[in-house]
């Protein structure tokens, strides 16, 4: 009774915050998209430049780099001039903004902000060449990925971009991919890397039984510790605290654990504000976390909502809408770019 009164007031606190602020506005469009079905779509640390990366074969344009203040095409890159065979994979920028890496097939890439030049090409050695997800760290100097092969051990490395030192760390389960056996096949579809890059958390996921583990890993330590709850999408906060969501038949609930896996505190989100999301990501805002998850699904709104950091169900309802694409937000959480048809929409939250 208790917990059905919590859920019916946070609902009537979030109402009365949606009805109260201003809405989002579209404050400046730019550039031409020549596909929406984009390989990469990355904001520079500095915020003042917007990469694009296509990685369709039929569209002769690579990547392109966009002035987000004045909305003008820097650079512009084929196929052809970056000579690539596989598929973008992860994305990102260098602390300075003054080179984008990126990752396709088993190699990484880094390119010059200022003219779009290949100045390094570094083939990392795998012996694996399926299941393998891939993450930057979050000033791009190493570049972590999950080893999935069936039946065999799963792992957790970390590739060093400028050393090419490698790491790996087991992961404690065998991994079974859905093509092989899709009733037991084990997954991990949610994982993350905290700010400092000593810790990593992991969502493994038997898809027959729905059962998920939230792994915490000390990279340097190499050990791993199994959270008491489970979790449907995990992600770290900027100051570090480990961020699981998890849905179940009637509401969404955020847990909030340290990075020694204790758990701080849980939270009571609005009716199903997981359920289908693809990406997360969590920006500071006042005493607040900004939560941005992202839907692919048409018919599935994108949500961003406002967190109180001390978990004491202050929600406040920021972004609401089907947008079909993927969405960046800003360092500051004031402004979000979305591919909109044949542009990009910079839209001001509140």
């Amino acid at each position: 009774m208790r917990r059905t009164i919590q859920i019916i007031a946070i609902i009537f606190v979030l109402l009365a915050c949606v009805s109260a602020q201003a809405a989002p506005r579209v404050v400046k469009s730019f550039g031409k998209i020549e596909y929406p079905r984009v390989g990469g779509f990355c904001l520079s640390p500095d915020e003042t430049k917007m990469l694009i990366l296509y990685d369709l074969y039929e569209i002769k344009t690579f990547a392109v780099l966009y002035d987000t203040g004045t909305g003008k095409e820097l650079w512009r890159k084929t196929h052809a001039e970056i000579s690539i065979s596989s598929g973008i994979g992860a994305v990102s920028w260098t602390a300075d903004s003054r080179h984008v890496l990126f990752q396709a097939g088993m190699s990484i890439y880094i390119l010059k902000a200022s003219d779009g030049k290949v100045i390094k090409r570094m083939r990392m050695q795998v012996k694996v060449n399926r299941g393998i997800c891939f993450k930057f760290s979050p000033k791009g100097k190493y570049v972590y990925f999950i080893e999935l092969t069936n039946g065999k051990p799963a792992f957790l490395s970390r590739y060093d971009t400028v050393s090419g030192k490698r790491i790996e760390i087991p992961l404690g389960f065998k991994a079974s991919l859905p093509k092989r056996n899709p009733r037991k096949s084990l997954n991990v579809r949610y994982w993350d890397v905290s700010p400092d890059n000593k810790y990593a958390v992991v969502v493994s996921t038997v898809v027959s039984t729905k059962k998920s583990d939230l792994l915490i890993i000390d990279i340097d330590a190499k050990t791993i510790k199994k959270a008491d709850k489970t979790a449907g999408m995990v992600c770290f906060s900027p100051s570090g605290d480990i961020l699981a969501f998890e849905d179940d038949k009637r509401r969404s609930t955020l847990y909030v654990y340290t990075k020694d896996g204790i758990l701080r505190g849980e939270q009571l989100l609005p009716s199903k504000f997981v359920e289908y999301a693809r990406m997360v990501k969590v920006v500071p805002y006042g005493s607040s976390w900004r939560i941005c998850l992202t839907n692919y699904y048409s018919n599935i709104p994108s949500v961003i909502v406002d967190v109180s950091t001390d978990l004491n169900n202050s929600i406040k309802l920021i972004f609401k809408k089907s947008i079909k694409r993927r969405f960046v937000v800003s360092e500051d959480g004031k402004y979000i770019y979305v591919i909109n048809k044949n542009s990009i929409k910079k839209i001001k939250l509140d």
